[in-house]
């Protein structure tokens, strides 16, 4: 029996998000808006690549609830969502590695471990893969123009 009353996972949208971390592996960023830009150690960055990051993790549905505990597991993703319109506490999003089709999310604020289908999972791994591409290269380019770091 699937009892998943509230679907939504985030109750934030990408534009709300003011500052956010992102775990994944042994990386970890730290973003900050500012204007129309991300600032992300130290350099900037463009919008749409964080904005598609983000509207993966924020519109993302829960199909159920997952059974069995995640406190043992380590996550794939985690997101910190520490600054954003109308939230008052920072939000945690654990991900984790999908088994039988099925990835356990976990939220801050929520006591159920939910589940998300593995297409979705690969949607966002995909898009946390383009984010950090896109950061390297920017990284890669600051330097290259700034032959002094």
């Amino acid at each position: 029996v699937n009892d998943l009353v509230e679907k939504s996972v985030l109750k934030v949208t990408p534009e709300d998000i003011e500052e956010f971390s992102l775990k994944s592996g042994g990386t970890s960023y730290r973003f900050s808006r500012k204007d129309e830009k991300w600032l992300v150690g130290g350099g900037k960055l463009e919008g749409e690549a964080v904005e598609g990051f983000l509207r993966e993790v924020c519109f993302m549905r829960a199909v159920g609830l997952s059974t069995g505990e995640t406190d043992a597991e380590k996550p794939k993703v985690t997101v910190e969502i520490l600054r954003a319109k109308d939230v008052k506490n920072k939000v945690t999003l654990r991900v984790f590695i999908p088994v039988e089709g099925k990835a356990k999310i976990r939220v801050s604020g929520r006591e159920e471990t939910l589940y998300i289908v593995k297409g979705k999972y690969d949607s966002i791994v995909n898009k946390l893969s383009e984010l950090a591409g896109k950061i390297k290269a920017e990284r890669e380019d600051s330097e290259s123009a700034d032959p002094e770091s």
